[in-house]
């Protein structure tokens, strides 16, 4: 289990109650799907279940389709279960970072018509092997829906941890040019791209800091670099004093959707 897919499942009890933007992106993602210029998909992919927030969309929007829901954390395959009760679903462990062919189960043998992932490969290293496994898996002409986080993502935070004693020299996160280089190697054209930003004010640094943990969504360390007590003592006293609002501090995601198509 990679690094992430451990953080993750830590955080499988408390996801649920930060995932405000989480679940924005996903509303977003559903209305990228084309209208009117074919059939409803009779069979879905979902990368990256997490606790089924996508997942539930999906199926309230598609109910007669089959629906495979995977992800890297068995944890949060139990979390999305347990939040989607009685309905018809397939779950499987699955970790879609690394490309590996995933086994598609016997009604999909022909591929899926549609595949999907939210707030999932801002995360991974390299876009291309899990776009080769999304291809791999799409009957032709299905589309993959994605969104992510750009490398903008908190600005606020990030602007800190540039500057010493952390000094990072990069951030987790996707460009319009990263997707678009991704899907071509793999014969994916980008139908559609879209980015949004939303603001959440916070009561100071701690709680923001708390609930990306909640989420399982804190960073790795860059070699060397360790959030040190002091260090992070130094952080929180920073980020109150530059980023200070009225009610708190606040902290700016900035996601984008897109949808990709096979040929």
């Amino acid at each position: 289990m990679n690094f992430h897919a451990r953080r993750f499942g830590r955080a499988a009890s408390s996801y649920g109650e930060h995932s405000g933007v989480q679940t924005g992106m996903a509303e977003s993602l559903l209305s990228l799907i084309p209208r009117g210029r074919e059939p409803d998909p009779d069979s879905l992919l979902e990368f990256g279940c997490g606790t089924g927030i996508l997942t539930r969309m999906l199926r309230a929007r598609f109910p007669a389709a089959r629906i495979l829901a995977t992800d890297a954390s068995e944890r949060m395959l139990a979390a999305a279960r347990l939040a989607t009760p009685g309905a018809e679903i397939d779950w499987q462990i699955l970790d879609a970072m690394d490309g590996t062919p995933a086994p598609l189960p016997a009604w999909a043998a022909r591929g899926f018509a549609l595949a999907a992932s939210n707030a999932l490969v801002q995360w991974f290293p390299d876009l291309k092997p899990h776009f080769a496994l999304a291809a791999s898996c799409l009957a032709p002409r299905g589309i993959y829906l994605v969104s992510g986080f750009t490398p903008g993502n908190f600005p606020e935070l990030n602007s800190l941890l540039r500057e010493p004693p952390f000094a990072y020299s990069s951030f987790p996160g996707n460009s319009e040019a990263d997707v678009a280089e991704a899907a071509a190697e793999n014969g994916l054209s980008v139908e559609s791209w879209s980015e949004a930003s939303a603001t959440e004010i916070f009561p100071g640094p701690e709680q923001f800091l708390a609930a990306i943990k909640a989420m399982g969504s804190a960073r790795r360390p860059e070699t060397g670099k360790a959030l040190t007590r002091a260090k992070l003592a130094g952080l929180i006293a920073a980020y109150r004093e530059r980023y200070g609002v009225p009610g708190g501090v606040r902290a700016t995601w900035k996601s984008w959707q897109a949808c990709l198509r096979k040929p």
